[in-house]
C-alpha cells in the first residue's frame, strides 16, 4: 500500500518540492539542536575554565579587598593621629601638611597606578614570549613548564596584579561614597616604586633566561621539598600514599632535569660554565640528600622498589610447591634502593666533566671534580665506602680515557702538567676517603652507641631518626622499636635492657666495619693496580709515577692506622652477654697483603727511577725521581737489616743508576774554577753518591752479620758492572768517588742528607746491639763482641756509637782495594779501617784460643 502511494505521489512535481522543503526544515532543526547541544558543552567547559581561573585568583582578590577594608577601618584613627601631631608640634610650620589630595586627584593617582601595573604586566609577558619563541619553541613541554614556573617572575606578577587590583578596589570604595583612605596613599606610592624598580632588575634578569639552566632552581627546590616531606616529622611522612606521591613527583623532576641536561650538553655555548653550574647544583643537592637519609624510614615508599628473584632450587619447598600448584611464580623479595636518585642524576655530572675535559676546560673540570670529591668524602663519612668507590671508579674511567687517548707524540715524550695534576688529584681521593672513614671509626664505640640509645624516646615516632644513627642500623632500630613498643603496651614498662640494645647495634656496626676494611684494603688497592696497568700499557712514566707516589702514601697510612680499626672492633665485641655471630677480621692476611703491595710499589718505583731520569724535569713537575730514590734507599736498608735477598735483587740496580743520574742532573754544568758557589752546588749534588756508597757499605757489613754472602754479591755485581764499563770522561770513575769522599770529609758543615744517613747508621747500631758481648778479664775489662766477622766487631766497638759509617766500610773494604785505584787517596779512614780489621782478626783469634785453653 505504501509503495503504491509513494509511486502515485512520485508522479507529481509538487511532491518533490514539498519533500525538498521538509528535508531543509529537518536539517535546520537538527543543525540548531547540534549547535545548542555543543554550545552548552562549550559553555560548560568555559564555565569550568572560568571557575578554575576564579579559583586560582580568588585568593588575591579577597586579599586586596580585605586590605582595602582594613585600611578603611583604620583610616579614621590615622586622621586623628595626624591632627594630633599637627596640633602638638605645628607640623605645617615645617612644611609637613597632612591635608591630602582632593577627590579628583585621589582617583587620578590610583588610576595612574592601575595603568602602570597593566603596562608592566604586559611588557613582562611580551619579553617572556620573546624568550620563549626564540629559545624554548623546540624544547619539550616539561622544559617550557620550567619557564612558566620561573619563581621570581611569578612573584613579581602576583605582586603587580595585587597592586593593580588593590588600586581598583580603592577607586571603587570612593565611588561607593566611602571617604578617602589617606593611609592608602602613603602605602601605595612606595609599593608602586618597588614595582617599577623591580621591573628594571627583572628585565635585566630576563636575559639570563636565554640560558635554560637558570630555570633549574625550581627543580632543586622541589627535590628538597619532597625530601623534607618524607623525612621523619615531615607532612604525613608515615603515610605510604604521600611517600609514593613524593617519589613520583621527584621522578618527574628527574626526567625534566635529564632533558634539560641533554639540551645543554648539545649546545657549545651552554655546555661549559652553564652546564657546570647545573652540575654543581646537583652535587650540592646530593650532599644535602645524603645527610638527610638517616632521617628517612628504611621502608619508606620514597625509595624505589627493587625485586630480587631467588633461584627456584634454592627456595624452600613450601613456596615452590604452592607456586607450582597454583601455576604461579614464587614471590620475589622486595628491597628499597636507597641510591635510586644518585643513579639517575650523577651520570649528568659525569657527562659534564667528560665534555669539559674533551674541550680542554681544565679549570671547570678541576672545580667540578673537587666538588664531587667532597661528596665522596661525605659518603665515606656515612660509612658508604662501597658507593663512594663505585663513583670514583666511574670518574676515573672518564679521566683515564681522555688522558690515554691523547696520542700526541710530544705529550707522550714530554708529559703535560695538566694530566699529571688530574692523575695526582684522582689518586689522592682514595687517601682522603680513608682518612675521613678513620675519623668516623674513631668515634664508634659501645659507650657512644649506648649513650645514643639511652636518649631514645621509643614511643615517639620520629625521635628514632634524630640521634645520629647511620642509615645502615635504621632497619634494626625500627624492628627494635616495634618490639619495645609492644612491651610497653603490654607490660607498661621497657623490658629490653640497654645492654641488649647496645650489643645488637654494635654487632651490625662491627659487620659494616669489617666489610669496609676489606674495601679499603683489597678494593682500593686493586683500583690503584688497575690504574697502573692502564697507564703502563700506554708508556706514560710520569703518570705512572704520580699513581705510585699516591699509592705508597695510601699503603703507609693504611698500615699506620690499621690498629685503630682493630681496636674499634675489639671494643664493639668485648664483654658480650648474648650469643651473636660476629664477623671476623682476617688481620694477618690483610697485613700480609698490604706488605706485598708495598714491596710491589717500591719495585715499580725503582723501575721508574731511570725512566724518569732521562728527560730534564721542569720545576713545575714534582720530583718523583728524588722521592723514589729516597723510598728505594729506605727499602734497601730495611731489607739489608732483615737479611732479605729478593728486595736487593729487585731494587739495588735501578737505585744505583738512578743515583748516578741524579748526581749528573744536580752537578754544575761547568766545574772549572767556579769558586765557592760551584763548591756549594757540588756539595749538594754529591748527596746521591754518598747515599749510594753508604748503603753499599752497609750491604757489605750486613752480609757478614747475617752470614749471607748473596747480599753483598748482588751489590758488588752492580758496582763491578759499572766500574768495568768504559766511560767517555778523562777522569776515572773511581777518581770521581774519591773526590766525593774528600769533599764530604773536608767540609766543616754537615753534608747534604747527613741526617738521613745518620738514621741508617743508628738502625744498624740498634741491630748490632743484640750481639752478645764478653769482657776479657771481667768487668771492667776489654769488651769482646762475639761475632765471627771482624768488621762487625769493629763497628760495634765505638763506645757511644760507631766510629765508622757505610761510606767508610765501602771505601775501605772494597773501592780502595781495586787494582787500578791503588794510588788514589780515599782519606785516612780507609787505611785505618783496613789496619783495624787485620788487628781485630789476630786479637779475636788470640782471645778465642785463650778461651779454648781455659
Amino acid at each position: 500500500m505504501k509503495n503504491n502511494l509513494f509511486l502515485s505521489l512520485a508522479q507529481k512535481q509538487l511532491f518533490w518540492k514539498l519533500r525538498k522543503i521538509i528535508k531543509k526544515i529537518l536539517f535546520w532543526i537538527k543543525k540548531n539542536i547540534f549547535k545548542i547541544r555543543y554550545a552548552s558543552i562549550d559553555g560548560k567547559e568555559n564555565v569550568n575554565s572560568l571557575y578554575r581561573l576564579l579559583k586560582a585568583t580568588i585568593g588575591q582578590i579577597f586579599a586586596a579587598i580585605f586590605a582595602v577594608i582594613l585600611l578603611q577601618i583604620i583610616n579614621p584613627y590615622f586622621i586623628k593621629l595626624c591632627n594630633y601631631l599637627d596640633n602638638k608640634f605645628n607640623l605645617r610650620y615645617y612644611g609637613l601638611d597632612f591635608s591630602f589630595l582632593e577627590s579628583s586627584n585621589y582617583i587620578m593617582l590610583f588610576t595612574a597606578i592601575i595603568s602602570i601595573g597593566g603596562v608592566l604586566i604586559g611588557l613582562y609577558y611580551a619579553s617572556l614570549n620573546m624568550v620563549g619563541s626564540s629559545i624554548y619553541s623546540r624544547v619539550p613541554n616539561n622544559i617550557r613548564d620550567l619557564l612558566a614556573k620561573e619563581r621570581m617572575g611569578i612573584v613579581y606578577m602576583n605582586y603587580m596584579s595585587f597592586l593593580t587590583f588593590f588600586s581598583l578596589v580603592i577607586i571603587l570604595m570612593r565611588i561607593l561614597g566611602y571617604p578617602r583612605i589617606h593611609l592608602a596613599v602613603l602605602i601605595i606610592v612606595p609599593m608602586t616604586g618597588v614595582g617599577l624598580i623591580s621591573f628594571v632588575k627583572l628585565g635585566q634578569r630576563a636575559f639570563y633566561l636565554f640560558d635554560p639552566t637558570q630555570l633549574s632552581y625550581s627543580i632543586f627546590q622541589d627535590f628538597r621539598k619532597y625530601t623534607n616531606m618524607v623525612k621523619a616529622g615531615g607532612f604525613q611522612w608515615k603515610d605510604e600514599s604521600f611517600q609514593n606521591h613524593a617519589y613520583k613527583q621527584t621522578k618527574d623532576n628527574i626526567y625534566t632535569l635529564k632533558t634539560l641536561a641533554d639540551i645543554v650538553s648539545q649546545e657549545d655555548n651552554l655546555n661549559g660554565k652553564s652546564f657546570a653550574e647545573l652540575s654543581k647544583s646537583i652535587i650540592r643537592f646530593l650532599n644535602y640528600y645524603q645527610n638527610s637519609k638517616s632521617k628517612i624510614p628504611s621502608k619508606s615508599k620514597w625509595y624505589e622498589q627493587k625485586y630480587k628473584h631467588k633461584d627456584w632450587y634454592l627456595t624452600e619447598d613450601t613456596f615452590t610447591s604452592l607456586a607450582n600448584q597454583t601455576a604461579t611464580f614464587t614471590k620475589p623479595k622486595i628491597s628499597n634502593d636507597k641510591f635510586w636518585i644518585e643513579k639517575e642524576i650523577i651520570p649528568i655530572v659525569f657527562r659534564c666533566i667528560k665534555i669539559n675535559l674533551n674541550q680542554g676546560r681544565d679549570e671547570i673540570v678541576l672545580e667540578l671534580t673537587n666538588l664531587f670529591k667532597n661528596y665522596l668524602k661525605n659518603l665515606s663519612n656515612h660509612g658508604e665506602l662501597r658507593q663512594a668507590l663505585n663513583y670514583l671508579n666511574k670518574l676515573s674511567e672518564i679521566i683515564l680515557d681522555k688522558i690515554i687517548n691523547s696520542k700526541d707524540e710530544f705529550i707522550l715524550k714530554n708529559e703535560d702538567l695538566e694530566s699529571i695534576t688530574l692523575i695526582e688529584f684522582l689518586s689522592s681521593i682514595s687517601i682522603e676517603l680513608f682518612l675521613v672513614y678513620k675519623e668516623l671509626i674513631n668515634k664508634t664505640n659501645k659507650k657512644e652507641i649506648s649513650k645514643n640509645l639511652s636518649k631514645l624516646k621509643w614511643k615517639s615516632n620520629k625521635d628514632l631518626y634524630y640521634h645520629d644513627f647511620s642509615s645502615s642500623v635504621l632497619p634494626k632500630l625500627e624492628e627494635l622499636k616495634d618490639k619495645i613498643n609492644y612491651e610497653i603496651n603490654i607490660e607498661d614498662s621497657l623490658m629490653t635492657p640497654l645492654w641488649y640494645q647496645t650489643e645488637v647495634i654494635a654487632n651490625i656496626k662491627a659487620e659494616e666495619i669489617v666489610n669496609n676494611i676489606n674495601i679499603l684494603v683489597k678494593d682500593i688497592i686493586g683500583q690503584y693496580e688497575y690504574w697502573l696497568d692502564r697507564i703502563d700499557m700506554e708508556n706514560r712514566p710520569w703518570l705512572t709515577a704520580a699513581i705510585l707516589s699516591r699509592e705508597r702514601e695510601y699503603l703507609y697510612k693504611l698500615l699506620r692506622f690499621f690498629d685503630i680499626f682493630k681496636n674499634t672492633l675489639n671494643n664493639l665485641q668485648k664483654k658480650c652477654r648474648i650469643d651473636l655471630s660476629w664477623r671476623e677480621l682476617e688481620e694477618e692476611d690483610l697485613k700480609e697483603f698490604i706488605e706485598d703491595k708495598r714491596l710491589f710499589v717500591i719495585s715499580k718505583m725503582a723501575e721508574h727511577i731511570v725512566l724518569l731520569s732521562s728527560p730534564t724535569r721542569s720545576n713545575d713537575f714534582p720530583d718523583y725521581v728524588g722521592q723514589f730514590l729516597h723510598a728505594t734507599a729506605e727499602s734497601i736498608i730495611n731489607a739489608l737489616i732483615e737479611g732479605e735477598i729478593e728486595p736487593i735483587e729487585k731494587l739495588f740496580k735501578p737505585f744505583f743508576y738512578g743515583s748516578i743520574n741524579k748526581f749528573d742532573s744536580l752537578k754544575p754544568e761547568e766545574l772549572g774554577d767556579g769558586g765557592w758557589r760551584t763548591t756549594n752546588k757540588l756539595k749538594v749534588a754529591v748527596a746521591p753518591l754518598l747515599d749510594l756508597m753508604d748503603i753499599s757499605g752497609y750491604g757489605l757489613i750486613l752480609s757478614e752479620f747475617h752470614e749471607k754472602d748473596q747480599l753483598w754479591k748482588e751489590i758488588k755485581k752492580v758496582w763491578e758492572e759499572y766500574l768495568e764499563t768504559s766511560g767517555e770522561s778523562s777522569f776515572s770513575k773511581e777518581k770521581i768517588f774519591s773526590s766525593v769522599v774528600q769533599l764530604s770529609e773536608n767540609s766543616l758543615e754537615l753534608s747534604n742528607r747527613e741526617l738521613v744517613r745518620t738514621e741508617w747508621n743508628q738502625k744498624i747500631e740498634k741491630l748490632f746491639s743484640s750481639i752478645p758481648e764478653e769482657y776479657r778479664g771481667g768487668i771492667p775489662g776489654e769488651k769482646i763482641v762475639l761475632h765471627e766477622s771482624p768488621l762487625v766487631r769493629i763497628f760495634c766497638d765505638g763506645g757511644l756509637g760507631s766510629l765508622y759509617n757505610g761510606i767508610d766500610i765501602f771505601v775501605g773494604m772494597y773501592l780502595s782495594k781495586r787494582d787500578p785505584v791503588s794510588d788514589i787517596d780515599f782519606g785516612w779512614k780507609k787505611d785505618d779501617l783496613e789496619e783495624k780489621v787485620n788487628k781485630e782478626k789476630e786479637s779475636y783469634q788470640e782471645y778465642m784460643s785463650s778461651k779454648g785453653e781455659e
